[in-house]
């Protein structure tokens, strides 16, 4: 049963927020545009990904079980051999068993994926987007950033990067419990995040199931070439950004290294016959960049009809 706070629907904030949000994704589509990608949709309904099954909502499909798709890769791999440069703004479904201000089970996303770009040249293109999404907000926004009483950061690339191993040394420091190779969580991201004044990267992260997917670092094996974009304030992650794997043996590699039963990737594991160069790509969560541009304290204010644990409605 669908459940919906109904004052909502008349309140002037609400109302602003929705309109931010509108105008965010104008301002990704013109950027897109006008930098030579195109948009293209990828499948909702998905086989299911073993590394990622423990947060995946399976559901029946003809007497085969699927999952809600978690985002657009590996299908956007398809569509950038077809197009070149190409992106997608897709909702996306996440089972984690995770009660935070930050974490809807369904949310959306501004996925891209762009040859001839290594980590370096992804996390510019993530830079310039963020920036321009900024700007055109501070113009054609401030009515609705005054009324929710926000002054948007001012934001300029490069942006600040660290690494993970840097990012742990920060935390210890604080007197915070972590180890290498552990996951930062988002108390610690929002510790972390507290010592920016504009987004900055964390970068090289340990391989992992989640992680399968990116290229290993050339000189530290241990290591992938992935990137995660956290907002400042106290906001935490917003974005991921990596290099792809494009040989079909080191996917294969990490398959077997990870335990996993590659025949549920065989037709990706196949497309990489039609690479012939890195590339590269990154993930933008809609509603938590929302939150950091409206300087909203929890995530259910971004929609509508907010989707999480326990609280959400149907």
């Amino acid at each position: 049963m669908l459940e919906l706070d109904y004052g909502l629907l008349k309140s002037d904030r609400t109302r602003a927020i929705l309109r931010v949000r509108a105008k965010m994704l104008e301002a990704a589509r013109d950027w897109f545009k006008r930098y030579g990608y195109t948009e293209a949709q990828t499948p909702i309904l998905v086989p299911i990904s073993q590394e990622l099954e423990s947060s995946s909502f399976a559901i029946q499909y003809y007497g085969e079980t699927v999952q809600l798709a978690q985002g657009a890769y590996p299908y956007s791999e398809a569509l950038m051999i077809c197009l070149g440069r190409a992106y997608t703004i897709t909702p996306a479904f996440r089972g984690e068993r995770s009660v935070t201000k930050r974490h809807l089970t369904e949310h959306w996303r501004i996925e891209c994926l762009a040859p001839e770009l290594d980590l370096e040249g992804i996390i510019d293109v993530q830079e310039r987007l963020i920036t321009d999404i900024c700007r055109y907000l501070s113009r054609e926004a401030s009515g609705e950033l005054d009324l929710l009483k926000r002054d948007l950061p001012s934001v300029k690339p490069p942006f600040p990067r660290i690494s993970y191993d840097e990012a742990i040394e920060m935390l210890q420091a604080g007197g915070i419990q972590i180890f290498w190779g552990q996951e930062i969580e988002v108390e610690q991201e929002e510790y972390l995040s507290r010592k920016f004044d504009k987004p900055f990267f964390i970068s090289h992260y340990p391989l992992q199931p989640q992680t399968l997917f990116f290229k290993s670092h050339p000189r530290k094996t241990e290591s992938v070439l992935l990137a995660d974009l956290f907002a400042s304030e106290g906001y935490g992650e917003i974005a991921t950004c990596g290099q792809m794997i494009d040989d079909a043996e080191e996917l294969l590699r990490k398959t077997k290294s990870e335990n996993i039963d590659e025949k549920n990737y065989r037709w990706h594991i196949d497309l990489k016959k039609f690479v012939s160069s890195p590339y590269s790509g990154f993930a933008i969560g809609v509603e938590r960049l929302l939150m950091w541009t409206c300087g909203l304290e929890h995530i259910k204010e971004t929609t509508l009809f907010p989707r999480y644990l326990q609280l959400g409605s149907l």
